[in-house]
């Protein structure tokens, strides 16, 4: 049973058991996270992943995590993959954002989304219990 304590980053580790790739902090930008996301999804793969296994992406990217630092509300991208190899990886947007909002639910990780899958998931910062990032300036 998942324990709702506010954590985020269990509430990442639970998404990915169930079969996301999750990041916290991860890349510059959603661009760059969206291009480097789906090279992990290719390199596990490329391990023997089954490329069915894999149910999407979940990440916050550095720009995300400065205002988690600075004690601000900030936003969670996810979504299926588009690999060029592989083709689609994943649910469609709005199937992932629904359990990425059900997942954080579980944990106590307040959140606003309207359903859209064009749409980032609003992550309310009161509600998350982990510590602030520690920005390392050399990302």
């Amino acid at each position: 049973m998942t324990r709702p304590d506010g954590s985020l980053t269990a509430a990442f580790g639970t998404l990915c058991d169930l079969g996301y790739i999750a990041r916290e902090d991860f890349a510059c930008c959603g661009n760059c996270a969206g291009h480097e996301l789906t090279t992990l999804a290719e390199e596990a793969i490329d391990q023997g992943r089954p490329a069915d296994s894999i149910r999407g992406a979940v990440y916050y990217h550095r720009q995300d995590a400065e205002r988690f630092a600075e004690g601000a509300d900030f936003y969670i991208g996810y979504g299926p993959l588009d690999s060029v190899r592989y083709g689609d990886l994943g649910l469609p947007a709005e199937a992932v954002g629904r359990e990425v909002v059900g997942v954080l639910g579980k944990h106590g990780v307040g959140t606003e989304w309207d359903g859209d899958g064009d749409k980032r998931i609003k992550v309310r910062v009161a509600t998350v219990t982990d510590p602030w990032p520690a920005l390392d300036e050399d990302l």
